[in-house]
């Protein structure tokens, strides 16, 4: 933490105030921020450094390989500027950007990968994932893509399947973690459990519910201290998410998802439509789907309620194929969940296609599913 300590001691003589606001992030945590006249510049100049540092994490690990040409399928707007730093971190590493966005459409995605050869694809994971089924479905392939790099939950294997179908068939498939106040500093490598972080920008810690660091190997909340920014500094901040400890070794973690006193999983936004149900498509999204659950509850928190709802937004319009889907999700749930007797009863709730639907705080591991 000397790092920590050289880097804001200043803070206690600037002439500048202070004050604590809302994070505006996922676990809504007061921040300590400074005013100074040179804080605004200052901070442009401490971002442009991170994000130099973030491609230098980039390149060392493979996730992006020289000369690329990228699609970047991030958001944009709305406070969310994963789409900017993520392009802007792209082009200082030499590579063609095309920034498109989330709400662009597959096809024009696919006639720009087409068009110009792209061998790179950046975005959420649902958003990537549903480009993957869209050129699954009309038959397309694109082999020039050798790298996936996604934000949010894992893929599970199923998932992963369809890219080295439709994408070139080694794709390597990268994860970035980042966060609103933090940003992406984060990264992991295919088929590894550990996120390596900007060791010259971010101290990561997985602390308990006193704030001690945990052991190796054991679990707590993820909490970061960014060793670079000055102007808007974070230390010890509470990401929100629980993780486990990596060795001692490692400069990094293994990232378990969202702390159950916080925010809801959200797993996998697939859309399937009754013709996709009628060729089998449906019976294999639904073992995908337990896949997924499978791996989360298969952690083994003892503390987890035992009851589960499984909501499920429906766009299929036949009444008879809901049923059928339905009865397969709750059969091929009882049967995996039933060998860890975690889970007792399932609710399969089907809702209307639109906005989000909320299950009670009661219930401690919580799953949306779009299908």
């Amino acid at each position: 933490m000397s790092r920590v300590h050289a880097n804001f001691k200043e803070f206690f003589y600037s002439k500048g105030g202070l004050y604590f606001g809302a994070s505006g992030g996922s676990s809504d945590n007061s921040r300590l921020f400074t005013i100074t006249q040179n804080s605004i510049p200052s901070s442009t100049a401490e971002v442009r450094k991170q994000n130099r540092m973030l491609l230098d994490l980039f390149l060392n690990t493979g996730a992006l390989p020289p000369d690329s040409v990228a699609i970047n399928v991030f958001v944009a707007g709305h406070g969310t500027r994963s789409l900017e730093v993520l392009s802007e971190v792209l082009m200082d590493g030499g590579a063609t950007d095309f920034p498109l966005e989330t709400q662009t459409p597959d096809s024009s995605i696919s006639f720009v990968a087409e068009r110009y050869g792209a061998n790179v694809i950046t975005g959420m994971n649902s958003r990537v994932l549903q480009f993957g089924i869209y050129c699954a479905r009309n038959g397309l392939k694109l082999p020039n893509i050798t790298r996936v790099l996604h934000g949010g939950e894992q893929f599970c294997d199923e998932q992963l399947g369809i890219f080295s179908k439709v994408f070139n068939s080694e794709v390597k498939v990268c994860g970035v973690y980042g966060s609103s106040e933090a940003g992406v500093f984060a990264v992991r490598q295919p088929y590894e459990k550990w996120y390596s972080v900007q060791e010259d920008s971010m101290i990561v810690e997985v602390v308990d519910e006193n704030g001690n660091v945990v052991d190796e190997g054991s679990e707590g909340r993820l909490v970061l201290t960014n060793t670079l920014k000055r102007s808007l500094p974070m230390i010890r901040f509470d990401t929100g998410d629980l993780a486990r400890a990596t060795p001692s070794y490692h400069n990094g973690f293994e990232c378990l998802g969202p702390a159950p006193s916080t925010i809801s999983c959200r797993f996998g936004e697939l859309l399937v439509s009754a013709k996709d149900v009628e060729e089998g498509v449906g019976s294999y999204l639904v073992r995908m789907l337990g896949t997924c659950l499978y791996q989360i509850m298969s952690r083994g928190n003892e503390e987890s309620d035992s009851h589960v709802t499984l909501a499920i937004y429906s766009v299929l319009p036949a009444e008879e194929t809901m049923i059928e889907v339905e009865s397969e999700c709750i059969r091929r749930m009882k049967v995996l969940f039933s060998e860890k007797s975690m889970v007792t009863e399932i609710d399969v709730k089907w809702v209307e296609d639109g906005g989000l639907y909320r299950i009670p705080a009661s219930h401690k591991l919580r799953a949306f599913v779009k299908l």
